[in-house]
């Protein structure tokens, strides 16, 4: 009685707020212009050779024939929006350390903390637009991507209909 009434309501909104954090970093991630990237030189011999190239933006006085990027607005619309979704989690993590205290230390909670931390510190480049984002912070990001969908599918373990195949996926992977 006390899901219907009570439960499911946090629990669906709690996945909501999740979700279009997700999809806001999940979408400054693809449209953020990355540190680097390979350009491709020849094929010698079968071989494809590359190199190695730091990317940069296109500034004002910047002219057509230069190989620059431009930041796209969703870089800054979906910034701004994952780092207000991540101030939102961190606020909301420290309210159930604040009421469960001894109860909230376990390795989810830990890792929900360092993920809307370091999102924070990925999103940060939003506010400088005319700069290329780091390669330690494009890194960070990445890993951030990775761990924000991992703990998406442990929020769905609890979801009607297929939290059952994520338990199957979660124990087989315990198993190696």
């Amino acid at each position: 009685w006390k899901w219907t009434a009570y439960g499911r309501h946090f629990y669906y909104g709690n996945l909501f707020l999740y979700a279009l954090y997700l999809v806001f970093l999940t979408i400054y991630t693809l449209f953020q212009v990355p540190p680097y990237y390979a350009k491709f030189l020849e094929e010698d011999n079968g071989q494809a050779k590359y190199e190695m190239t730091n990317n940069c933006l296109k500034s004002n006085d910047a002219t057509e024939n230069t190989e620059c990027v431009e930041k796209s607005v969703w870089v800054f619309i979906s910034g701004i929006i994952t780092l207000i979704a991540s101030a939102i989690r961190i606020v909301i993590e420290i309210l159930q350390l604040w009421y469960q205290k001894h109860k909230y230390i376990s390795l989810q909670n830990f890792v929900e903390l360092a993920l809307f931390a370091l999102s924070i510190f990925f999103t940060a480049n939003v506010f400088y637009a005319s700069e290329v984002i780091s390669p330690t912070a494009w890194q960070i990001g990445v890993f951030c991507l990775l761990i924000a969908w991992m703990n998406f599918m442990m929020f769905l373990r609890k979801f009607p209909g297929i939290g059952i195949y994520i338990v199957l996926f979660v124990e087989g992977l315990q198993t190696f």
